[in-house]
């Protein structure tokens, strides 16, 4: 079973939807829990959750469509 390769997959923006949710939400829960320093970072913190959540994004998804289309 190969996932992602007809014309509906390249359209739908659900994993685009999600990681641009998790980064707003981890955003507001990093602001609430105070670990990092609004005024010490700027917005290079915001850079940096970003990339991070991209990045865990990215593997992870990327894991995910090898491991279904090896079936």
């Amino acid at each position: 079973m190969q996932v992602g390769i007809d014309a509906p997959a390249a359209t739908n923006n659900t994993a685009l939807a999600f990681v641009l949710g998790a980064i707003v939400l981890e955003t507001v829960v990093v602001q609430l829990s105070g670990i990092y320093d609004d005024d010490e970072l700027g917005f290079k913190l915001y850079l940096f959750i970003t990339f991070m959540v991209f990045s865990f994004w990215f593997v992870t998804w990327g894991i995910l469509l090898t491991e279904f289309s090896l079936y």
